[in-house]
């Protein structure tokens, strides 16, 4: 009304407007003012120049003794706290950076633009981070924080006795729920209209972009909170400490180089990538920089690169000098050497 959008809760059977029709689509966009439009190419320098922004428009409720949402606009006040937790994340930035020496929020590249199944760098997203709105980041880097205060109060406090690998164990799983966590509380997070409940970023192998996101409580009691990650993680401990009869050995090695000698194992069971259907490793790097930051310092081996390790990954986008047929070719000749590899330990 009078040339400015607003926004109203409406519910129920024989609403006056099909919530179907948006005002984005592809990327194209129509102002619901003047119903003039912008381009995708419009759209997406408009995100590169930082020219565009973001609104809150309802918030969420679910009463624990009630089934169902509850949904509400917006206050003054909602848009008060948001824009707090924005001011204190500068301050709290700040200051871990000067503790840890490096930045606490993800400042890592993303994938090129056009890497496979990510698209978000068009809109001015290219840095990990960039995946995050301030609050959120907020969030993120405090989990962070308290997962390595936890580490040393247990060493502070004489755990250590029971041994250093429990107390590594320990972290690496509060490390893993700090992971979790972000799967959860991203700027790509749709709603889900018919469960009524947030959807974690990774729904399939990719990163479009997101026009309304869901922004998630991680101090609550449903699915993407930190309570709910852990109790998670916890069953599959417990599933696994239950299986003791055989004692496992994982060993992490490369496919076309296999540590074991001839007519070694009865079966081998393996599945192969395919092409460049999957950016393995680009999609890893979404929980790597996480990771990196928490208990970084527990595995310095494993995380001593920025990002993960690509250059002997088996997929045919990482290796393009030669264009399409160059990483087909690479992918092929890799995979060839893999399976060789496995005939060589399998018994006759």
């Amino acid at each position: 009304k009078n040339g400015k959008v607003g926004f109203e809760i409406r519910e129920g059977k024989g609403i006056d407007f099909d919530p179907e029709i948006g005002t984005v689509s592809r990327a194209k966009v129509i102002c619901p003012c003047c119903n003039s439009g912008l381009s995708d190419k419009e759209v997406r320098e408009k995100f590169q120049q930082g020219k565009a922004g973001q609104r809150m428009i309802a918030v969420i409720l679910h009463h624990p003794g009630r089934q169902g949402k509850t949904y509400r606009l917006a206050t003054k006040k909602d848009l008060e706290v948001f824009m707090e937790a924005e001011k204190y994340l500068d301050r709290k930035r700040q200051r871990l950076l000067e503790e840890w020496g490096f930045d606490p929020v993800p400042d890592e590249p993303m994938p090129p633009k056009e890497t496979l199944g990510f698209r978000v760098q068009r809109y001015g997203m290219l840095k990990w981070g960039d995946l995050f709105n301030a609050r959120q980041k907020l969030a993120m880097i405090t989990f962070v924080e308290k997962v390595k205060q936890a580490n040393r109060k247990m060493l502070g406090e004489g755990i250590s006795s029971i041994g250093e690998d429990y107390l590594r164990g320990v972290a690496t799983y509060l490390a893993l729920g700090v992971d979790e966590i972000a799967r959860f509380t991203t700027v790509l997070n749709p709603w889900k209209v018919d469960a009524e409940a947030i959807v974690h970023i990774w729904g399939r192998q990719a990163l479009p972009m997101l026009w309304d996101y869901n922004e998630n409580n991680p101090l609550g009691d449903h699915g993407g909170t930190w309570i709910n990650r852990v109790k998670e993680l916890m069953t599959v401990v417990e599933n696994l400490s239950k299986s003791r009869k055989t004692q496992p050995a994982i060993t992490q090695t490369s496919a076309t180089s296999l540590p074991f000698p001839n007519d070694f194992f009865n079966a081998v069971i393996t599945d192969p990538p395919y092409y460049d259907n999957v950016p393995y490793s680009y999609l890893s790097d979404f929980f790597y920089v996480w990771l990196k930051r928490t208990i970084g310092d527990l595995y310095p081996e494993l995380f001593a690169t920025p990002l993960t390790p690509k250059a002997e990954e088996i997929v045919a986008y990482s290796h393009g000098e030669g264009g399409f047929e160059g990483g087909k070719r690479y992918f092929e000749e890799m995979i060839a050497k893999a399976f060789r590899e496995i005939y060589r330990v399998l018994k006759p």
